[in-house]
C-alpha cells in the first residue's frame, strides 16, 4: 500500500517537473534561438548580417528566408528556407517525430512541423507551390516564379511551432535555395543565439536597430515562451496537486493500517512497562516490526514510478516534451524512496511509544468539545467530541488524517474552482487580453484614404447588419527609444463622431493628444520606462510622455503587450500615411464589434455580403496564444476539485467506519445506559458533521486566498487585465453539500455500529 501510494505520487511529481522543464529541454535539444530579427518588417529584404555577427553579445546568426507563393494553385502561403544550412542545421535543428529530415542537397524535399501535419499531404505525399519571382517584391497579384513539386519527407517538432508560428511551418532545404533562390522573391530574417541568453536582449535590440535595419522589430524568444508557459504552469500545478492528493488519499489508508498495526503493542504496554521496558524500547520494538514493510515499500514505489512515467507529462507539456517515454527523475524519486522508508519507521516508533499519560489524545482546541457538551444534546456532544479524539491502542482512530483531509480537500476544491472561475472569466472576456473587437476588416487599397477609409466603405460598414461599433486601427513599425517596435493609433471611422472601440488599459489613461502615449508592459520593461517617463519615437526622435499601460493586437512578430499607442494627431506626425499602393511596414484595419447575440461567424457573413470587393479580408480577431492555450487547461481545475472531493469523502467515510468498528465497546456501554439506536446514529452523524464543518471553517478562507494567489500568478504571467475571481456560488453550495455528504456517509457506519449486540460486547465485563 505504501509503495503504490508513493510510486504514483512520485510519478505525478516527476511529471510535474518534466512539464515545467519541457520547453527548456526542447530548446536545449534543438539549440533554439534567443531572438528573431525581422528587417523584412521595415522593408529591408537583404540586410548585411556581418556587422551583427561581429557584436560581442551575438554567438550565432542563423539567417532564414521567407518565401511567398500559392499552395496547390489557389491558397496563398509562406515557406521557410535556409540558405546556408545554419538555420535548421545548427540553430533550431528540429526533432524528427515521423519520417526523416530532408536531404540538405535536395531541391524539392520538405519537412513540416506538427501544427502543419494536417494541412499538407502526409509523409510521402506531394504538393505544388508557385513562387513569386525575384522582381515581384510586393508579393501582389499572381505569382510568376517557378512551380515546384514538393515532397513531404518528415514531420518535425521545434520550438517555433509553439511560440512563433502556431499555425504551422513548411521548411525547405538549402538545396532548394541553391537552385531557386536567385529566381524567387526572398525576404531575409534571422534567428539569433546570444552568448548570455536573455540578459543580452537589450543590447541586441539596439544593435539590430543600428546595424541591420532602422526600426526593425526583434522578437524575444524567452518572452514569447509565455505563450505556452502559462499553460505549462497550470499543468505543472495540477500535477503537483494530483501528487499531493494521491499522498493524502493513500496516506489516510496507510495511516489507518499503520496506526492499527503499530498501536496494538499498546495493549500490552502496561505489562511490558511493569517488567521494566521503557517507552523508548516500546517504540523501537514497534519500529523493528515494521522494518520489512519499510524496506519493501521502496522498490515497489520505484517500480510503480517507472511504469507510470510514460503517462506523464499530459496535455501541452506532452506535446512539447522532446523525449516522452520511460524515465526516472532521480532528483524526485531518489529522495522520495529514502524518505518513505524513514517515515514508515519513524511513524511506527512514535505510535508504538504512545501517549505519556495513557489518556485519550485530543486534537484541536480543548474548549470546543467542552462547549458543545454544555449546550448540545448528549448524542451530538459525544459525536463532536469523538471527531477530535484519537483513542488509544486497538481503539485508536486516525482522526488527524481525516481532519487534515477535510481541510485540504475543501481548500483545494475552493482554490481550484476559484482558478477555474478566473479562467472562465478570461475566456468569456477576451478584452482582458487586449481583444476589444470581434472582427477585423482589411480594406482594399482603393477603399483607403491617406488616414482613413473611403466614404463608401465607411457607410457600408456602419449600416451592415449586426454591427454595433467600429473604429480605424493603424499599425506601423518604427523606431521607439532606439529599438524597433509597433505603434498603434485608433480613430473614429470616416463620418462617425466617436470612437467606441479602443485598446485595453492596464493602468493610467489613454493618450489624448500630441506628446502623449500609452505603452505595452513588455516594451516598457525593454526601455526601462514607466508612466510619467518619456521616450523618443520616429525618425525625428519626437519625445512623448507615457500616460498609461495598454494591451494591443498581437501577431507573430510581436506580443500583445508590446508596442506604443499614440493619439491620432501624434501618430500622423511621426508615421507616413499609407499611399495608393499600400505600405510595406504599415497596415490598417477596420475594427468591428457586433451587437450582443450576433456571433462572429454570422456578423462576418453579413459584412462579406455588404462590403464585397471593398475589403480584401474579413476575419475574426485573433485571440493571443496565451489566452487560447488556457482552453487546454480549462477542465484541469474542475477535475482536481472533483478528485479532492472524492479524497475527502474517502477519508471521512473511512474514519466513521473505523469508529463504528473499533469503538463498538463504547457504543455497547452507551446503549446499556439507555441510548437508543437513533442516538447512536446521531453520534456518528455528529462526528461526520463536525469533521466536515472543521474543514469548511478553515478550508474555505484558505481556498479563496490560495485560489486568488494562483490566478494572480497566471494573470501576471499572461499578462491579463486582472479581475480577482471569487467562486461565491461554489463556496456557498459547498457548505450544504459537505454537511449532506457527511450525514450520508454516516449511514453505513451507523448500521455497522448497531449490528453489534451490547450483551456480547460487554460479556467480559
Amino acid at each position: 500500500m505504501v509503495g503504490l501510494t508513493v510510486g504514483f505520487a512520485l510519478s505525478a511529481w516527476a511529471g510535474a517537473r518534466r512539464t515545467d522543464t519541457a520547453l527548456e529541454r526542447l530548446r536545449v535539444q534543438t539549440n533554439a534561438a534567443d531572438a528573431i530579427a525581422f528587417p523584412s518588417q521595415v522593408g529591408v529584404a537583404h540586410p548585411n548580417w556581418d556587422r551583427l555577427r561581429a557584436r560581442p553579445e551575438v554567438k550565432t546568426v542563423a539567417v532564414w528566408d521567407l518565401l511567398f507563393g500559392i499552395y496547390n494553385g489557389h491558397v496563398p502561403a509562406v515557406i521557410f528556407g535556409s540558405a546556408d544550412g545554419t538555420y535548421l542545421g545548427k540553430v533550431e535543428k528540429p526533432v524528427v517525430v515521423q519520417g526523416r529530415m530532408f536531404n540538405p542537397h535536395s531541391p524539392n524535399e520538405v519537412v513540416v512541423d506538427e501544427n502543419n501535419g494536417n494541412q499538407v499531404p502526409p509523409v510521402g505525399g506531394t504538393f505544388t507551390y508557385r513562387f513569386y519571382n525575384s522582381e515581384q517584391v510586393d508579393e501582389t497579384g499572381a505569382p510568376l516564379g517557378p512551380t515546384v513539386t514538393m515532397h513531404v519527407v518528415g514531420v518535425v517538432k521545434e520550438v517555433p511551432q509553439f511560440v512563433f508560428v502556431s499555425d504551422g511551418q513548411v521548411l525547405v532545404s538549402p538545396g532548394f535555395m541553391a537552385r531557386y533562390g536567385s529566381r524567387i522573391s526572398v525576404a531575409e530574417n534571422a534567428d539569433i543565439v546570444l552568448r548570455h541568453g536573455e540578459a543580452d536582449m537589450r543590447k541586441l535590440r539596439y544593435d539590430v536597430n543600428a546595424l541591420v535595419a532602422r526600426g526593425s522589430p526583434v522578437l524575444d524568444a524567452h518572452a514569447t515562451a509565455r505563450r505556452v508557459n502559462t499553460t505549462l504552469d497550470v499543468e505543472t500545478t495540477a500535477l503537483l496537486l494530483l501528487a499531493a492528493a494521491i499522498l493524502l488519499g493513500g496516506g489516510i489508508l496507510v495511516a489507518q493500517v499503520l496506526g492499527r498495526s503499530a498501536s496494538t503493542i499498546a495493549d500490552d504496554a502496561g505489562t511490558l512497562r511493569a517488567l521494566g521496558m521503557s517507552r523508548q524500547y516500546l517504540g523501537v520494538a514497534t519500529g523493528i516490526s515494521h522494518l520489512i514493510p519499510a524496506l519493501v515499500a521502496a522498490p515497489v514505489a520505484f517500480l510503480v514510478a517507472l511504469l507510470a512515467s510514460p503517462r506523464f507529462p499530459v496535455g501541452l507539456g506532452r506535446r512539447i516534451d522532446p523525449d516522452v517515454g520511460y524515465h526516472v527523475d532521480w532528483t524526485i524519486v531518489g529522495p522520495g524512496l529514502a524518505v518513505v522508508a524513514v517515515l514508515v519507521l519513524v511513524a511506527s516508533v512514535l505510535i508504538g511509544r504512545g501517549p505519556r499519560d495513557g489518556r485519550l489524545r485530543r486534537l484541536g482546541p480543548a474548549k470546543s468539545p467542552g462547549a458543545v457538551r454544555r449546550w448540545a444534546p448528549v448524542a451530538i456532544a459525544l459525536g463532536t467530541t469523538m471527531a477530535f479524539e484519537t483513542g488509544q491502542g486497538r481503539r485508536r482512530i486516525p482522526v488527524a488524517p481525516a481532519l487534515l483531509a477535510a481541510v485540504v480537500a475543501v481548500m483545494g476544491v475552493v482554490a481550484s474552482l476559484t482558478i477555474d472561475r478566473g479562467i472562465t472569466n478570461a475566456l468569456h472576456h477576451p478584452e482582458l487580453a487586449g481583444v476589444t473587437w470581434d472582427a477585423s476588416v482589411t480594406p482594399n487599397n482603393r477603399a483607403q484614404t491617406g488616414r482613413n477609409i473611403s466614404p463608401e466603405l465607411a457607410h457600408r460598414v456602419m449600416v451592415a447588419k449586426g454591427v454595433q461599433a467600429t473604429a480605424i486601427v493603424d499599425r506601423d513599425v518604427i523606431n521607439v527609444g532606439n529599438v524597433g517596435a509597433p505603434v498603434f493609433s485608433v480613430r473614429p471611422i470616416a463620418g462617425a463622431s466617436t470612437t467606441p472601440i479602443t485598446f485595453t488599459l492596464i493602468s493610467g489613461r489613454s493618450p489624448r493628444g500630441r506628446g502623449e502615449a500609452a505603452i505595452g508592459p513588455a516594451t516598457a520593461k525593454d526601455l526601462d520606462v514607466g508612466i510619467g517617463d518619456t521616450v523618443s519615437v520616429g525618425a525625428s526622435h519626437t519625445r512623448v510622455r507615457i500616460v498609461g499601460e495598454a494591451l494591443f493586437p498581437s501577431d507573430v512578430h510581436s506580443e500583445f503587450d508590446e508596442g506604443l499607442w499614440l493619439a491620432p494627431r501624434q501618430f500622423d506626425a511621426v508615421v507616413p500615411e499609407i499611399g495608393p499602393a499600400g505600405s510595406i511596414t504599415g497596415g490598417r484595419l477596420v475594427a468591428v464589434r457586433f451587437a450582443p447575440g450576433i456571433s462572429s461567424n454570422t456578423g462576418i457573413e453579413h459584412l462579406q455580403g455588404e462590403l464585397g470587393p471593398l475589403a480584401t479580408d474579413i476575419e475574426p480577431q485573433d485571440e493571443p496564444d496565451e489566452l487560447t492555450n488556457l482552453h487546454n487547461v480549462h477542465t484541469l481545475p474542475e477535475v482536481l476539485a472533483a478528485f479532492l472531493g472524492l479524497i475527502a469523502i474517502a477519508a471521512l467515510g473511512s474514519v466513521l467506519l473505523s469508529c463504528a468498528r473499533r469503538r463498538s465497546h463504547e457504543f455497547a456501554v452507551l446503549r446499556a445506559v439507555g441510548m437508543t439506536r437513533g442516538n447512536i446514529r446521531t453520534v456518528l452523524n455528529s462526528q461526520g458533521t463536525a469533521i466536515g464543518l472543521f474543514g469548511l471553517v478553515i478550508g474555505i478562507p484558505l481556498g479563496i486566498a490560495v485560489g486568488r494567489l494562483g490566478w494572480r500568478a497566471i494573470a501576471e504571467r499572461v499578462p491579463l487585465s486582472e479581475i480577482p475571481p471569487f467562486a461565491l456560488v461554489a463556496a456557498l453550495l459547498l457548505i450544504p453539500a459537505t454537511i449532506i455528504a457527511a450525514n450520508v456517509l454516516a449511514l453505513w457506519p451507523g448500521r455497522v455500529a448497531l449490528s453489534h449486540r451490547p450483551a456480547e460486547e460487554l460479556r467480559a465485563e
